[in-house]
């Protein structure tokens, strides 16, 4: 499986430095060291001279644009303002005497994105401090009781495939009082073990005050000595055990995995052989030592010497005493002052009240394995099932981690009509056990699309897309408080439909939604009447009333749509835009955090898809003028999955992955969250019939997507396995929802109480943790902005954008994040942050990285900028000329011509034919983007490609101008065409694509062109007959050619 782990690690090297680069002097990252005051005896706890040579490393030999200062305990005193300006604050020192009592004004560093390294004695803070403060900002803390300090010699293995472990050797070898068994936050899985090794009697030098039973049962089993954590809300931590001697500076492979791991906290990319340094000499060692009453010389170490020390004597009596309960004894650090700290409160009055703890968490059961396949790494637990539920038709989360569920009812078994029902896991034991209405209303027929953006849920019952404002946030919907509009309304409604698309709410604040086949006239809060058209469907009992009412129509935006759609919109209902169209009946869709949607859809002979989405592309579910069925058109020898989605005609998108036999639903798009890391970039899609939830790691292919499927969760049985909805939990679990039949609720008799359920795949023994959301306004909204779950960090988009510039040093942060998808998600909120957060993103576009370029385009473009007008000269020699002279990536030149869709035809004219002369003939999504670019202008930018490409002769035109020309399909070409198609120096293949394109023209003089070429003999002859029949009866049935063609003797034939 590939996954887009390349695109992750580009941004982060490329993103964070360039967004730091509003003044010359931020290029240089500030690492500034504190070392703590003297400690023990000569050459243990020499924190000074540890911080002094670890900071002449970075000043004066890696090489990288960094600057160190070294500080020491004190530096509250006098040196506040220094440590303020640091990117990377590293703290070397007896347990917490060098953080100076300064806890708040630490967390506020680190809530900015500051990194924390903190090395040996300084991971040990007391259990307040290390719950309050450690463990959010470096993932763990060792805890007096819980953690030990024996002194042994350890066999380091480092971490693979991360960039800390860059130039580090596998193994090394190293005497210290490592620390082992420490406290981790409760998602374990998202701390990053840098260095293990495994303790045991024979390696172990010293049993010391803090050995206890843990570090008994730790003995054989690797144990994490350095440990790397990237907070939620951007920021890096870093915990360390070792430095208790000061000569394991000299040992290379520690010194560089220090090294590294301290520029990274900095968001500096790793260098691919790691952060360069000289081995200490032994003079260097023994220079900046503190002075402590008598000298011992400090050597170069050598790792075969420790390992023939003999092992230390086992204290049998005191090991015998951690049955008992005696156990170790060290003086603790002090606790953080009470006064003036910042309370932190669950705003949920459903999470208040005691915690219940990890320990006294019962696992959730398992599914039998004799039912649902999916892989080893992960489990499939019963969420909820009725009576808690029944026949849900979709479902979303809230930041609280409660599953918001739409189900279906018949009228007279529930005279109120469908409902929305609220499940909530209360005690977090993985299971929900809480279930409420928030509404029943016999408006909602069904079928019903929810979605949860704060107070709001947005629910697509056609013919309405509705929003419910719950005012008082009770979770009930009560009319004489709360608030209910009909956002839009002229949505079609087909008798037969059970579903409809999903919503979602995008990165770049808008929501998307869609509707099926059944069309669709309405008007957004600007004004704009978009007329859809459905397509003419044959004479059938369930048809939608007046269903070729709108067929003759232009949409208010100058565009003709038709078929199922896809379309976002402001939350007030303004600026909607269509963004796909041509579907049958789509019914699961998302977007990634770098803006690319996905969908799904099924043919009405059982042909199913899913496809990347390309805006404003047409997906030929229908013919484009939407009056034909794919049968009609479909070419002789044409296998069906291709003619289903008219994947041999100009203007329509690829159709992604198909296959056989399906009933696809819900999507979801996983990239951060409780699985294991390989899942990050995961698209999974259900299929209802075929009992299945597909997997795919989407893979940039030139400008489109390669989509690999996979089986992600299967069922033995699938006649009684239907899944129906997928998303990403705020815990960062997958939901997926079943029901047991596909077919519609009986009108006569009761729904069954198992009719639905609702499953959680998480790692084995998974157990949520409720986290309160901070409440400072822009540390809630990083909080949400991070969540795992797509439509709960809609909200954090809002509040960041109200909060303007005030948000922008918190989104630098969150931009230094080392999860690409959460700097993505900063991206996009950037340039709605005044005028420093717009031109920091315009600084972006000059990125060496592709997806980094292709990234701030969006977002400047979803924030208005304006790329044909005063913007086009943001770049010396224009924007657009920068882009299609020297862009090196397709996927960016896609992007960037898409956008010329709507411009003026003369003035995108010879932009778009520069683009064009850099199309690839096997490159098919970027065909249609240019294809897209130059409607309205065709005529205009084929003549000046033709001129510029230098292009004289019909006969020896390129591959690549060939699949142009058929793509925009000018009269102009049509003299060209001719000679092509006639021409016996051609290839039949060349010359049937030239009957083809002119059998696709949309201007009717082709046909003296087609009779002409039909009277020749050949296969070429035959397709251009062919094709004059099959025009008679469809797009130019009104042109009466049957008596025309057999007046020149054309004769009709078999196909």
């Amino acid at each position: 499986m590939k996954r887009i782990t390349l695109v992750v690690s580009l941004l982060l090297a490329l993103l964070y430095p360039l967004v730091f680069s509003d003044k010359k002097k931020e290029d240089i990252k500030h690492i500034v060291f504190i070392a703590g005051n003297r400690s023990h005896g000569p050459g243990e706890h020499e924190f000074y001279a540890g911080c002094m040579l670890l900071a002449k490393a970075l000043n004066e030999q890696s090489g990288l644009k960094v600057k160190a200062t070294v500080l020491r305990a004190d530096w509250p005193k006098e040196h506040k303002s220094v440590v303020a300006s640091a990117d990377t604050v590293v703290i070397y020192a007896d347990h917490v005497s060098a953080h100076g009592g300064q806890w708040e004004f630490l967390d506020e560093l680190a809530s900015k994105g500051v990194g924390m390294v903190f090395m040996h004695y300084a991971v040990h803070p007391s259990k307040e401090i290390g719950e309050k403060y450690y463990r959010p900002w470096i993932g763990a803390a060792m805890e007096s009781g819980f953690s030990v300090n024996p002194h042994w010699v350890a066999d380091l293995s480092v971490i693979k495939d991360h960039e800390i472990g860059n130039g580090v050797p596998d193994q090394l070898t190293a005497l210290d009082e490592w620390y082992y068994h420490m406290r981790f936050i409760k998602e374990r899985d998202k701390v990053l073990d840098l260095f293990t090794a495994v303790p045991t009697r024979q390696n172990m030098n010293r049993y010391i005050n803090m050995w206890n039973k843990n570090g008994v049962e730790g003995l054989g089993k690797p144990q994490t000595l350095m440990w790397g954590y990237e907070r939620p809300a951007g920021g890096r931590g870093i915990g360390f055990v070792g430095g208790h001697y000061h000569e394991g500076w000299a040992i290379d492979g520690i010194r560089k995995a220090i090294l590294n791991a301290i520029v990274w906290t900095a968001g500096m990319k790793v260098p691919a052989n790691g952060v360069l340094s000289k081995t200490p000499t032994e003079e260097e060692l023994n220079v900046n030592l503190d002075k402590k009453g008598r000298v011992k010389r400090i050597k170069i170490p050598d790792p075969a010497a420790w390992k023939k020390l003999p092992p230390a004597k086992i204290q049998t009596e005191r090991e015998a005493g951690f049955k008992k309960g005696a156990g170790a004894k060290v003086r603790p650090a002090p606790a953080p002052q009470k006064k003036n700290s910042p309370s932190v409160a669950s705003p949920e009055p459903a999470l208040t009240g005691k915690e219940i703890q990890p320990e006294a968490t019962p696992a959730p059961k398992a599914i039998p394995a004799t039912g649902i396949l999916l892989p080893a790494d992960l489990e499939i637990t019963t969420w909820a099932e009725g009576p808690m539920l029944a026949r849900p038709l979709s479902m979303d989360t809230d930041h609280a981690g409660r599953i918001w569920v739409a189900e279906r009812h018949a009228t007279d078994t529930h005279p109120n009509g469908s409902r929305i029902v609220i499940l909530e896991d209360k005690d977090h034991d993985g299971k929900a056990d809480k279930s409420h209405v928030f509404i029943e209303d016999s408006a909602l027929e069904g079928p019903l699309e929810i979605s949860v953006f704060g107070n709001r849920v947005v629910a697509f019952n056609p013919p309405h897309l509705t929003v419910y404002t719950d005012t008082n946030e009770n979770l009930v919907f009560e009319p004489e408080i709360d608030k209910c509009e009909n956002l839009l309304s002229g949505f079609k409604r087909d008798r037969d439909t059970d579903r409809v698309p999903a919503i979602f709410g995008g990165p770049d604040g808008r929501w998307y939604f869609g509707h099926d086949q059944a069309g669709a006239e309405f008007k957004d809060k600007g004004g704009v009447n978009f007329v859809v058209r459905s397509p003419a469907l044959r004479d059938e009992p369930n048809k939608p009333e007046n269903a070729r009412d709108l067929t003759s129509q232009t949409s208010g935006d100058g565009k003709v749509w038709v078929g199922g759609f896809a379309a976002s919109v402001n939350p007030d209902g303004s600026g909607l835009r269509i963004v796909g169209h041509g579907f049958n009946r789509s019914v699961g869709q998302t977007m990634t955090s770098f803006g690319d949607m996905f969908q799904n859809d099924q043919s009405d002979t059982g042909s199913c898809r899913v496809t990347w989405l390309m805006e404003g592309s047409f997906l030929g579910f229908c013919s484009p003028d939407g009056r034909r069925t794919w049968q009609i058109d479909q070419r002789p020898g044409q296998p069906d999955s291709d003619a289903e989605w008219r994947q041999w005609d100009p203007g329509t998108l690829s159709a992604g992955d198909t296959y056989d036999r399906g009933s696809p639903r819900g999507m979801c798009f996983y990239e951060n969250g409780s699985l294991p890391r390989r899942y990050a970039g995961l698209l999974a899609s259900c299929d209802a019939e075929r009992g299945e939830v597909f997997g795919y790691f989407p893979v940039m292919e030139k400008s489109g997507f390669k989509l690999e499927r996979f089986s992600l969760v299967k069922s033995k049985t699938p006649d009684g396995f239907h899944p129906i909805e997928i998303l990403v939990g705020s815990d960062g679990a997958l939901y997926l929802a079943t029901t047991d039949t596909l077919k519609n609720p009986p009108s006569a008799q009761e729904v069954s109480p198992t009719a639905g359920t609702i499953y959680r795949i998480a790692p084995k023994d998974f157990r949520p943790t409720p986290n309160p959301l901070p409440a400072d306004p822009i540390k809630r909204a990083l909080a949400l902005l991070s969540s795992p779950a797509q439509n709960v960090r809609f909200s954090g988009i809002e509040t960041l954008r109200t909060a303007g510039e005030k948000a922008l040093p918190a989104l630098r942060g969150m931009l230094g994040h080392y999860d690409g998808y959460l700097q993505a998600r900063a991206l996009w909120v950037l340039p709605h942050l005044g005028a420093e957060g717009k031109r920091i993103t315009r600084s972006l576009l000059e990125s060496s990285d592709a997806s980094t370029r292709l990234l701030a385009f969006r977002s400047l473009r979803g924030a208005g900028e304006d790329f044909l007008g005063a913007g086009a000269q943001l770049v010396p020699g224009g924007l657009l000329r920068k882009f299609y002279s020297e862009e090196p990536s397709p996927a960016v030149r896609r992007e960037v011509v898409l956008s010329l869709r709507d411009a003026n035809p003369q003035q995108k004219a010879t932009s778009v034919s520069y683009f064009l002369r850099r199309c690839s003939a096997s490159d098919p999504a970027y065909l249609e983007a240019c294809g897209l670019a130059s409607e309205g202008a065709e005529e205009l930018i084929w003549s000046r490609l033709k001129t510029l490409a230098g292009i004289s002769l019909a006969l020896e035109w390129p591959e690549a101008f060939t699949k142009i020309t058929w793509r925009l399909r000018p009269s102009t070409a049509i003299l060209d065409l001719r000679k092509r198609a006639l021409s016996e120096s051609l290839s039949d293949d060349a010359r049937i694509m030239a009957v083809e394109t002119l059998a696709l023209s949309r201007d009717v003089e082709v046909v003296r062109t087609l009779i002409e070429i039909a009277k020749t003999k050949g296969p070429v002859g035959k397709e251009a007959r062919r094709w004059l029949f099959h025009l008679a009866g469809t797009r130019w049935v009104d042109l009466d050619l049957v008596p025309l063609l057999k007046a020149h003797g054309i004769i009709e034939q078999e196909n």
